[in-house]
C-alpha cells in the first residue's frame, strides 16, 4: 500500500520560498562527480546518475541499485540534500515530519546554519510539520 504524501506540496513550496532569496550565482550547479562525492558523505552506496530528460530530481531503485537521478538544473547542494533525505528516512515514505527534520539537519550541516534557519522559517510559513516522530 502506498503512503499518502500529505506534505509534498508544502515542502516544495517552502523550499521554493527559502531558496528564492538566492540569485543564480549562489545556487552554483555542481558537477555530477561532485554530487556523487557529496552524496557519499551523506548516505553510502547511492549511485548518482545523470537525470537529463527528467523534469525533476528523483531518488529510488533502478533494478536493485539505489539511485539518485539529477537533471542539470538540480545539481545543487540543496537538491542533493533533499534527495539524500529520502534515502535516510525511507524511500516511499514521502515528505513526512521525519523527512522535513532530516532535510533541515542536512542543510544545516552541508550548506550552513543561516540557510537552515531560512528553511525553518519557510517551513513555519508554509505549515510544514518537521518535528521527528518518536
Amino acid at each position: 500500500m502506498k503512503v499518502r504524501d500529505n506534505q509534498r506540496s508544502r515542502v516544495y513550496r517552502s523550499e521554493h520560498l527559502a531558496w528564492s532569496v538566492y540569485d543564480q550565482e549562489t545556487m552554483i550547479p555542481l558537477t555530477l562527480n561532485n554530487c556523487q562525492k557529496l552524496t557519499d558523505r551523506l548516505v553510502p552506496n547511492i549511485c548518482v546518475m545523470d537525470g537529463r530528460g527528467r523534469r525533476k530530481a528523483w531518488a529510488g531503485y533502478v533494478g536493485c541499485r539505489r539511485v539518485i537521478k539529477l537533471p542539470k538544473w538540480a545539481r545543487t547542494k540543496f537538491t542533493v540534500c533533499h534527495e539524500a533525505s529520502h534515502w535516510i528516512t525511507g524511500i516511499g515514505l514521502g515528505h513526512n515530519n521525519n523527512f522535513a527534520a532530516t532535510l533541515l539537519d542536512l542543510i544545516r550541516r552541508i550548506v550552513g546554519p543561516l540557510e537552515a534557519e531560512i528553511l525553518k522559517q519557510s517551513y513555519k510559513e508554509c505549515r510544514v510539520r518537521f518535528r521527528r516522530h518518536k
